[in-house]
């Protein structure tokens, strides 16, 4: 198994993701139901939905912060230079 390379978008995806599991111990199934605004990197906690949507806050390692803060960089930076391309195709 080769490790994700942090280089590209879908790879500092996949870090972020192997990360944040490692560091928190939740479910893939809560994981997946996480949103931008339920990470508190001040506080280095998450708010997780877990089964029967019950909430509860979890502690998250630094290293799993640095990578998830480190792809949504290369997320928003992907999302502004396809909308550019967008706008130059339609203005064509």
């Amino acid at each position: 198994m080769e490790t994700p390379d942090p280089s590209l978008t879908w790879g500092a995806r996949d870090k972020a993701i192997l990360e944040t599991l490692y560091s928190t111990g939740i479910r893939v199934s809560e994981l997946v139901g996480l949103n931008e605004g339920d990470l508190d990197p001040s506080l280095g906690i998450v708010r997780v939905f877990g089964k029967g949507g019950k909430e509860r806050i979890v502690p998250i390692g630094r290293k799993a912060l640095e990578a998830l803060k480190h792809y949504f960089e290369k997320r928003d930076k992907t999302a502004r230079m396809d909308g550019e391309k967008g706008r130059k195709a339609r203005s064509s």
